[in-house]
């Protein structure tokens, strides 16, 4: 059930772009806020709508890769939840320091961008739909607002579409500029899905090191840290729902299985198997123990979408001087102590656990995956230079 303050927070605020976008016609003359500089180069902006938060924030590098190929502003979108129906948007700057994101390339959140710059930058008649075209022999259809979360989204900033245009898909984004000029009728290309592939290209993986929490989120994992994690501590992400467990049985054999790229190094032969996808509860305390042999840890803490799981391993650990440590604050909460650990234990083929890696191994901090613990470790990978959904 939703608190009714957080309910009209919610709709309040979804209700404010919508008001601002009415009356700022009104006004004579009305101008952007000194504070909100326009973009000459025009904005990107997208609805992140295909899977949850570790394939948001996977498409989010890419997106983000885009947007200075392209020399335009990206108008960074909030996550989308789906604890409350139809869906929970929570701005990026929730969890993320939105400066740390300047030195690689111009951003602004959505949220300022509907509030401050779109009733001047973007008219209610100039807002069209961008979609990849693969042959410019067929119509173009967005399919604009079908379906959830495609329509809550865009709903909830007031936003609607006057029509579709079409992106031509083998255009270099290097080309956009003189394509789609912004002086020119394109100010603001606005996708129906991100401009990425999922999983991110490995080129783009780098720029996990412009993704950073915001200070009060590292203070109060800090402080979980002080008091219940002695260092040093290993932080486990255990993939264990029923729904995952019914999408694993599909990876079996296959050379590729959503975010496997990530560990396809580690692989002899590059074959995803079952017990990667899933690892039984024998493979996770085997590999928990192995990892706190070799580095004298001192702690174990674990983050699983199933506590039945996490009560196995429990009656099962044999360490009482290394204590293993479970909470259930939230996905989010335990992805900042993933990020901080001095160890981190995830699975290759999670999304979740490929953010946490990402962000640790442009950081040098070691990482491993399930089944594949190797006897010493250090970052998980080396990252080139920046040039199926998980459910």
């Amino acid at each position: 059930m939703v608190a009714v303050g957080g309910w009209l927070s919610c709709h309040v605020r979804g209700l404010l772009p919508l008001l601002l976008l009415l009356l700022s016609p009104l006004v004579p003359g009305a101008q952007p806020s000194e504070a909100a500089e326009v973009d000459p180069n025009g904005y990107l902006l997208y609805c992140p709508c295909m899977g949850r938060f570790g394939n948001q924030a996977s498409h989010f590098l890419g997106a983000l890769a885009v947007a200075k190929s392209a020399n335009r502003t990206l108008v960074v979108p909030p996550f989308i939840s789906y604890v409350q129906r139809p869906i929970l948007l929570e701005p990026y700057t929730d969890y993320f320091d939105l400066e740390a994101l300047r030195p690689y390339h111009r951003v602004l959140a959505m949220e300022d961008f509907m509030t401050r710059l779109a009733p001047h930058v973007w008219p209610l008649n100039q807002r069209h739909m961008y979609c990849s075209r693969y042959d410019p022999a067929q119509p173009v259809d967005c399919r604009t607002k079908q379906g959830n979360p495609f329509g809550p989204f865009w709903d909830h900033f007031g936003i609607d579409f006057v029509g579709d245009r079409g992106i031509d898909y083998l255009l270099p984004h290097s080309e956009w500029p003189q394509r789609y000029d912004p002086r020119n009728g394109h100010a603001v290309i606005a996708m129906r899905g991100a401009p990425a592939t999922f999983p991110e290209k490995p080129e783009h993986r780098a720029l996990a090191r412009f993704v950073e929490w915001r200070s009060d989120r590292l203070a109060m994992a800090q402080a979980f840290i002080d008091q219940h994690l002695p260092r040093p501590y290993l932080a486990v992400h255990i993939r264990a729902g029923t729904d995952w467990k019914r999408a694993c049985e599909h990876a079996n054999g296959v050379p590729y299985y959503m975010s496997s790229p990530q560990c396809d190094h580690l692989l002899n032969p590059r074959t995803v198997t079952k017990e990667l996808c899933y690892p039984d509860p024998d493979q996770v305390l085997a590999d928990i123990e192995r990892l706190c042999a070799q580095h004298g840890l001192r702690a174990v803490y674990i983050g699983s979408d199933n506590p039945r799981f996490v009560e196995q391993l429990q009656s099962r650990w044999a360490w009482p001087d290394t204590p293993l440590v479970v909470r259930s604050h939230g996905p989010m909460e335990d992805m900042v102590l993933f990020t901080q650990a001095d160890v981190f234990l995830g699975n290759c083929v999670s999304s979740f656990s490929a953010f946490a890696v990402r962000y640790r191994t442009v950081r040098d901090l070691p990482s491993a995956f399930f089944t594949l613990v190797p006897d010493t470790i250090t970052s998980s990978v080396t990252l080139p230079s920046e040039a199926h959904d998980e459910l």
